[in-house]
């Protein structure tokens, strides 16, 4: 079985791509909601699952 971290640059994107989706609205508002904390989770996890273009 191959690890999933051997992906490693999408993992990377994906994660990056979470932090900043989650934090976008504490910045706008000072606030966070479900929705945003829910889509940022989605991409993290797109991110670790998705496989390198160069593989």
């Amino acid at each position: 079985m191959k690890s999933i971290f051997l992906n490693w640059k999408t993992t990377v994107i994906g994660v990056l791509g979470a932090i900043a989706a989650a934090m976008l609205p504490v910045l706008e508002s000072g606030q966070t909601d479900s929705k945003s904390l829910g889509m940022a989770a989605v991409i993290g996890l797109v991110g670790v699952l998705a496989k390198d273009g160069d593989r």
